[in-house]
């Protein structure tokens, strides 16, 4: 940006990190494990096991929760400040935000609002050193930015939480990868983890339960979406649908009445809880879209990382081809193939292949036509484009595997992937008859 610069690889180099790499055993532990892949590249692994959840966790929550959505009837700004005088009802309130000018906006709503000037603010530098203060502390508000896990608030310590915008990105590449490519499909997985791991901030046990109130125009209208709600958890999409049903009324009262109902957890809120259960029963969660094809290219990847950390071009190259025929399959991964073509493209420069360079940046032009510095690489290869000499002796063969590959047809890779995988399986099979016809594939 304008006033900062961000140097770091899209996925990390965990093989050179000797402490991490010789380990006998590792483990990763997290209740929001997410699929398309998310975990292998966050730990640069090409495949990470995963255990099972226990029987029955698949429905079933941790803790209740009762959403409210302010900005079903009124604007942010209204919402925010109703949002900030309900925190009188409780005696510490949790804000979370995705960066520090977000932080700031809410630190001078509480300030302009009477109700709460004599409350005592506090920040993530605070509560990461001892949470004590502000747990033991009355009329306390934390205030924190970009800080979705990690701090725990268990029972009394708080029941009240505030989400004000949405968990988009949390630093340069993400945003760059997010607003720049429009391959926001990427960090779906890693959005929706977020969300959750932030609505659950205040509910850490099974008997805990916590006001959550929605704030900002991007995660009202994430809740919002079906596509996006029927991705969640069972038991979160239930909380939430019930929020967005008790969250449409004529006047902010009737909210604030709804809200003490829920605090003193009496014989009207249980009939609310079983209509919870009794929806969280009848809801599946659906697979984020375009999961499986970034699921199958993650391998591939990590693969490309390595190889380029240490200094093998040639296999980079090879691997973020690997990489562009797992995307050919997924819906909206326009964007996160210019972004592979681009490093495939990096990757064939480097390995002093400038025509295929040129071919890749073309077609991440192509894919994302609104960064016009890819044209720009693209005249500045065009000078050094030079004739590849062939040796005449292998110039024949050349032509004949060259033929068969166009019989594929131009976009063919994922075809050409089908025709190799059908040689492997063909050539490991104890019947003769599949065993032959990969010879003569092969040898084709």
């Amino acid at each position: 940006t304008s006033n900062s610069i961000l140097i770091r690889p899209l996925i990390a180099p965990t093989k050179s990190f000797a402490p991490f790499q010789n380990a006998r055993q590792r483990i990763y532990m997290s209740a929001t494990l997410g699929e398309g892949g998310d975990l292998e590249r966050i730990f640069g692994r090409k495949k990470i096991e995963r255990i099972p959840a226990p029987e029955g966790w698949d429905k079933q929550g941790i803790g209740r929760r009762f959403f409210v959505f302010p900005m079903r009837m009124w604007d942010e700004s209204t919402s925010l400040s109703l949002a900030i005088s309900w925190t009188t009802k409780f005696d510490r309130a949790l804000v979370l935000t995705p960066s520090n000018r977000d932080a700031d906006k809410v630190r001078q709503a509480i300030g302009a609002l009477p109700a709460t000037q004599g409350h005592t603010l506090f920040d993530a530098s605070q509560l990461e050193a001892s949470k004590k203060s502000f747990t033991q502390a009355g009329s306390a508000i934390a205030v924190l930015a970009n800080r979705y896990d990690g701090i725990d608030l268990i029972g009394d310590e708080c029941r009240y939480l505030i989400i004000y915008g949405l968990p988009e990105s949390t630093n340069l590449q993400e945003r760059f990868i997010i607003s720049r490519l429009g391959a926001s499909v990427l960090f779906q997985v890693r959005i929706r983890t977020r969300i959750t791991q932030a609505v659950g901030r205040c509910t850490r046990s099974s008997t805990d339960y916590a006001l959550v109130v929605i704030i900002g125009d991007k995660v009202h209208q994430y809740f919002h979406m079906p596509e996006k709600r029927e991705t969640l958890h069972p038991e979160l999409q239930a909380e939430v649908n019930f929020g967005v049903e008790q969250s449409k009324v004529d006047n902010p009262s009737e909210l604030g009445d709804n809200i003490d109902i829920f605090v003193t957890h009496g014989p009207e809120w249980k009939s609310a809880d079983s209509h919870i259960l009794e929806t969280r029963d009848e809801l599946t969660q659906s697979p984020i879209p375009s999961a499986s094809p970034l699921g199958n290219s993650v391998v591939h990847e990590v693969k490309f990382h390595d190889a380029l950390w240490s200094g093998d071009f040639d296999s980079a190259l090879s691997s973020a081809k690997d990489v562009l025929a797992s995307l050919a399959g997924g819906h909206d991964l326009k964007g996160y193939s210019a972004l592979w073509n681009y490093l495939a493209g990096s990757a064939a420069y480097q390995a002093e292949q400038a025509p295929v360079a040129q071919e890749h940046f073309s077609a991440a032009f192509s894919c994302a036509s609104t960064l016009p510095w890819l044209k720009q690489i693209q005249k500045l290869l065009s000078n050094q484009t030079q004739e590849v000499p062939v040796d005449v002796i292998y110039g024949e063969r050349i032509e004949r595997i060259e033929g068969v590959l166009e019989g594929f047809g131009k976009s063919g890779s994922v075809k050409i992937e089908k025709y190799f995988q059908a040689i492997r399986e063909g050539l490991s099979s104890s019947e003769s008859k599949p065993f032959e016809e990969a010879q003569v594939k092969l040898g084709r």
